[in-house]
């Protein structure tokens, strides 16, 4: 009897339409359908972490419990259906039951609303990753005549390769001590496992190299495996070593999000010596699409960039032309100037983001400061007099529109430094507009961002980032005119607020 694991399941609801006139049924409902595979030896992922915890002996995932071997089409189901039985699964087709299972229960046994059956769908990764990617579903079934033929193909269920994703690598280097009289191909699958959890930056190449040993070292003084550099074991792969390591990292203890710096210096590692085999090349290619040298497509294939090679070693002098020893290779003074050039880019990134951190950390600042600002202004109006007013004319001032005394009175001079604004804002068409100089809704808003504007360029001057900023082409001003853009409203506000206020303060103007 095949075993079914559950812990992979994902819950997904969907409902099916109407069975075809040409299927008889005898009985008919609903199924929750489940997924299972039959895993196979040296697969990079398990459910269960490895290929024996895996399997069940007793029948080594070959066979079902009615001892018929796997097929397609085959159905593992409760006991009331026998073997033999023909079910009609919408969407899937017909399937056999010749099998069942601890959790394949019927409906109101754990919590299910209807009878689970579980489909098998094939057989290694691509097995598991089907199954992965069908998860739970709710489908339309019935029982149909015995006679009628199994049309059920597993093949017609997507495998991505993301199905998998939220699982980790089997890796057979957690039950292998290691060291520097180990083979390379050991030694290989170690480098890996360092560099996906972030502590490896050096070359695949097989190598129990100082790199490895102050990894393994560090990780052992970190969980208190060894006493000083001089303990016995100290910087090697032994046994509890890797039972420390294997529990942390199925844990997911080391699973973190890698920032861009991070990514591009494990990248550099590509540069150290020639490229080792296909994910050496298809570093190199993600590198070379990163430096704009290459805009092709991710095909672990080096003739797809030989030509960006030889392009690069033209412009860089390395060689003359297609003729010159070297041309087209990634060898020794070819990777060296790349290695430079790919550094050089990543401090313009680093340096980038840091930039960018900042300019978010004080344009929320400034936009803040503006709102506050505006909130102090209020709804100040034609002939008003009052200390907001001074306010509005002192903010007015600081943006350049106001060059006048401040004299916490809302007369014509005000007014013009506010039509002033809506022109240079696009809020005006012409200054008989009804609400010229008027502290509508959008006028607000206008106001408030040229004045968020001014407070940012003031804090970055004082930064002394200003420059760089400008220079590197980061601003902010893209999501302001994004706002504006989906900004549909009309200017009936703005003229509804022009009107609500009194004809004797318009005429006063």
């Amino acid at each position: 009897m095949l075993r079914k694991i559950s812990s992979f399941i994902v819950v997904i609801s969907i409902l099916c339409g109407s069975i075809p006139s040409s299927v008889f049924a005898s009985d008919t409902g609903y199924f929750v359908v489940t997924a299972y595979y039959s895993p196979l030896p040296n697969q990079q992922y398990y459910i269960t972490w490895d290929y024996e915890k895996e399997k069940i002996l007793n029948g080594q995932w070959i066979a079902g419990a009615s001892g018929r071997k796997v097929f397609s089409g085959m159905l593992a189901a409760p006991g009331k259906y026998s073997f033999g039985t023909k079910i009609y699964l919408e969407g899937l087709g017909v399937g056999e039951v010749t099998d069942r299972g601890g959790a394949i229960v019927p409906a109101g046994k754990r919590w299910y609303e209807h009878d689970r059956i579980d489909v098998w769908m094939g057989h290694g990764e691509e097995g598991l990753r089907r199954a992965m990617y069908w998860g739970k579903r709710k489908i339309k079934w019935s029982v149909i005549a015995p006679s009628r033929g199994v049309t059920l193909n597993y093949h017609t269920i997507p495998s991505p390769l993301w199905a998998t994703n939220s699982l980790k690598k089997n890796t057979w280097v957690f039950y292998t001590p290691l060291g520097k009289w180990s083979a390379q191909s050991w030694v290989k699958k170690l480098q890996e496992l360092f560099l996906e959890t972030g502590h490896y930056s050096w070359a695949i190449d097989g190598v129990y190299n100082s790199e490895i040993i102050d990894i393994v070292y560090n990780f052992q003084i970190e969980n208190g495996l060894m006493q000083n550099e001089n303990s016995y074991g100290a910087g090697y792969w032994g046994a509890r070593t890797r039972s420390a390591f294997s529990k942390k990292y199925k844990n997911w203890e080391f699973v973190r999000e890698l920032t861009v710096e991070e990514k591009m210096k494990q990248n550099l590692r590509v540069f150290n010596q020639a490229l080792g085999g296909e994910k050496d090349i298809q570093t190199l290619q993600e590198i070379l699409i990163e430096l704009s040298l290459y805009d092709g497509k991710i095909t672990q294939d080096y003739n797809s960039i030989e030509g960006s090679i030889l392009e690069y070693q033209v412009e860089n002098d390395i060689v003359s032309g297609v003729d010159d020893l070297g041309a087209g290779v990634f060898g020794p003074k070819t990777r060296k100037s790349l290695k430079e050039t790919y550094q050089a880019y990543i401090e313009a990134e680093v340096e980038k983001q840091e930039l960018t951190a900042l300019l978010e950390e004080f344009t929320q600042e400034s936009e803040l400061q503006a709102q506050e600002k505006l909130l102090e202004i209020g709804e100040s109006s034609y002939g008003e007099i009052s200390p907001r007013v001074r306010e509005l004319q002192v903010t007015l001032r600081e943006l350049g529109y106001f060059d006048h005394k401040d004299t916490a009175i809302f007369g014509v001079k005000t007014k013009n430094s506010i039509i002033a604004l809506q022109i240079d804002t696009g809020l005006l068409q012409t200054t008989s507009d009804i609400w010229a100089g008027i502290l509508g809704p959008k006028t607000r808003q206008a106001f408030e961002e040229k004045l968020a504007d001014s407070i940012l360029t003031q804090k970055l001057k004082e930064a002394e980032v200003f420059e760089k900023i400008q220079e590197l082409n980061i601003w902010v001003e893209e999501k302001q005119e994004e706002e504006k853009d989906n900004d549909d409203e009309t200017r009936d506000k703005e003229t509804e607020q022009s009107i609500s206020i009194s004809s004797p303060n318009i005429l006063r103007a």
